[in-house]
């Protein structure tokens, strides 16, 4: 079951700036039999997991320039009845600036963005991190726009882990 909302408005003189805001609410309901060490019965194990949404930006963009300063906070809580099942309330939270600008006369573009992300509350140390990110690029268009040269840098600081975090239905944690 999901449900989100999702609200925008661009405002000033021009209508130069902008604010978003998506938030969205999920519950997952999962059932499996789990076997417990030792024991010669399986039982039936119920896991739920509910996950609240928030993220959230404000932007200016007038003629060649773009800045946008963003955050979000994604909270998960995790419980089953099982007595051998730890109750998971954990959160990730991010935030950042991105920005791009084009020098007209060359029509050379640069971007750049830098986010950090960080998670707290899991039952691990390797998930509760920061991770600082940056990325950046330059570009130009040629042929009259139909090819676009691009040097792309990625994780220039060497900082992101991919660390992705679920539950499945016997209460284990899956990375």
């Amino acid at each position: 079951m999901k449900g989100e909302a999702n609200y925008s408005i661009s405002f000033g003189k021009e209508q130069c700036f902008k604010f978003e805001n998506k938030a969205s609410a999920s519950f997952l309901h999962s059932v499996d039999i789990a076997s417990v060490d030792g024991s010669t019965e399986a039982m039936r194990s119920k896991v739920n997991t509910t996950i609240v949404d928030d993220r959230g930006s404000f932007a200016y963009s007038k003629k060649e320039l773009r800045v946008e300063a963003f955050g979000g906070l994604t909270l998960r809580h995790t419980s089953s009845a099982l007595d051998m099942f730890e109750t998971i309330n954990a959160y990730d939270f991010n935030y950042g600036v991105n920005a791009r600008y084009t020098v007209p006369v060359l029509k050379l573009t640069a971007e750049t963005n830098l986010t950090m992300y960080s998670r707290r509350g899991y039952g691990s140390s390797e998930f509760n991190t920061n991770d600082l990110n940056w990325n950046a690029t330059l570009s130009r268009p040629l042929l009259k726009g139909k090819l676009v040269v691009a040097a792309d840098a990625t994780d220039i600081l060497h900082n992101r882990r991919s660390t992705q975090y679920a539950v499945n239905a016997q209460g284990r944690i899956i990375t």
